[in-house]
């Protein structure tokens, strides 16, 4: 028994010196390539360092050559790449037959000029929405949402704001971000052919003749050339007219007049009268340079009657309409009292006859004065305007150049412009402003004022605890996730997906 022990022990002190003498086997030839890489978004004036990693049949990490490739910009040898055109890359590492690809998202990166999209025409009274888009120093576009316009010197707004030009006509346009400006003129034009119009008091007496010019308008009423929707087609009642619209009258009446041409129409009805005609036309009392809102005006309508005698005379308070503001009667006298600012109409029906007008209204005397900021939210990393509005007793607002003194907030973040400033925060602070605008017209002087605490931007980074750190795998730790924005402040928790 004890010779079988020796025996035992030798032998197994045998294998031992031989399994000691056999060398450690090294990984095997690579089998495949894994690409790592910290994200798969960049900006185009950003770098990304790009992994890759050799492994055999058995997961083991082995050496060799990597060649980089990309579907656009450029990665070096060490697989640093280099971005250019926005869009999607395609990333791609290759050795001996194999590869691995990642595709990385490319957003366009800081502007470097303003371009102004032209490639629609505004239409005089129609809305229109004002883009532009910010160009980056590879021509990537991406859309100008903080950029300020401004037309013919006047705030429209910031970002893709709309705009309504208030009549046909070239207007200069401006767009502004930081540092970078660029300006266009675009011309303001009517709208599609909507309708014919014609005039509202079309009165002639039996056996006269009149040349008929209805105005081809659009839908805002906006005249254009009045052949623009093709040839006219005419019908009328009573009498005869030529292709070219010369009426000649017959018998006296009311008589329904109709054009058209194409799918455009346009009708109306002409009065006949016999010798002797009425004729009526409205008119305000007084010689107004100019019309105020909430001031107050007299009308009457100028009569001439059968005898050709001419005298002002006032209709019914229901004969009259208006399309801004109030009417009303008082002492057998009708008064009219604007509202709005802009263009409006005042129609009467005196005995039969109708007659209108078109009455330019001003803005009031100033009561008050704002500081309105767009948007209305100041946020880290966002360009807000604040701009300078007077306001009458009607509500009606329009902009004025009142100066504005900073009090609270970033200087160099603050840029002035006549009738507004921009705001460009970059840390969280409460910003102040005063404003001051001295109305001549009253010798009254406005001081507004402005306060509010900037918001955080958005979420820009996370920082994780732990960095670097070698743990045993039985000891916990808490990642502890910080949120930042672009400016290095930081922002709430936030729900992340892990």
């Amino acid at each position: 028994m004890k010779q079988q022990r020796t025996a035992v022990l030798l032998c197994t002190l045998l294998l031992a010196s031989v399994v000691a003498t056999l060398p450690v086997s090294a990984g095997g030839p690579p089998a495949q390539i894994v690409i790592s890489t910290q994200s798969t978004v960049i900006s185009s004036d950003g770098v990304l360092q790009m992994e890759a990693t050799l492994y055999d049949a058995l997961n083991n990490v082995v050496d060799g050559d990597i060649t980089w490739s990309s579907s656009n910009g450029t990665i070096g040898e060490n697989g640093l790449f280099f971005p250019w055109s926005a869009g999607q890359v395609t990333i791609r590492a290759d050795h001996a037959g194999f590869n691995d690809t990642v595709v990385v998202t490319v957003e366009a990166g800081w502007g470097q000029s303003i371009e102004i999209n032209t490639s629609t025409q505004p239409r005089a009274k129609f809305p229109f929405t004002l883009q532009a888009n910010l160009i980056d120093s590879h021509d990537n576009p991406r859309s100008g949402q903080d950029v300020v316009w401004t037309v013919d010197g006047t705030y429209i707004g910031q970002g893709q704001p709309t705009w309504t030009p208030p009549s046909l006509g070239l207007y200069n346009v401006v767009a502004r971000y930081d540092q970078l400006e660029q300006q266009v003129t675009m011309e303001a034009i009517a709208g599609d052919p909507y309708e014919f119009i014609f005039p509202e008091d079309l009165i002639l007496r039996s056996g006269e003749g009149l040349q008929l010019y209805p105005d081809l308008v659009d839908s805002f009423g906006q005249k254009m050339n009045n052949t623009a929707a093709g040839n006219k087609v005419w019908d009328v009642e009573n009498g005869t007219i030529t292709p070219v619209g010369f009426y000649y009258a017959s018998a006296p009446g009311i008589w329904n007049l109709s054009v058209r041409a194409g799918a455009v129409w346009g009708n109306s009805t002409i009065r006949v009268v016999p010798a002797d005609a009425s004729l009526s036309q409205l008119s305000i009392v007084g010689d107004h340079s100019s019309y105020t809102a909430g001031e107050t005006y007299e009308l009457i309508t100028m009569r001439t009657d059968a005898n050709g005698y001419t005298g002002s005379f006032t209709p019914p308070l229901e004969n009259f309409t208006t399309s801004s503001g109030g009417l009303s009667y008082t002492d057998g006298r009708v008064y009219w009292t604007p509202g709005t600012m802009g263009t409006h109409q005042l129609t009467v029906i005196d005995e039969g006859v109708a007659s209108s007008m078109d009455v330019e209204i001003n803005h009031g005397t100033a009561i008050d004065a704002v500081l309105e900021l767009e948007p209305s939210t100041l946020r880290v990393g966002q360009q807000s305007t604040l701009s300078f509005w007077a306001v009458d007793a009607m509500g009606n607002k329009w902009l004025v150049n009142g100066t504005m003194e900073l009090l609270g907030g970033n200087e160099s973040h603050f840029q002035t412009y006549e009738g507004y400033a921009t705001l460009s925060p970059r840390s969280l602070e409460i910003w102040r402003i005063e404003g001051s605008w001295y109305d001549a017209l009253t010798n009254i002087r406005f001081e507004p004022s402005f306060q509010q605490s900037t918001l955080t931007g958005q979420l820009a980074f996370i920082e994780l605890n732990g960095a670097n750190e070698v743990l045993a795998s039985d000891v916990p730790l808490d990642l502890d996730p910080q949120f930042f924005d672009g400016f290095g402040n930081s922002l709430d928790p936030i729900g992340l997906n892990w």
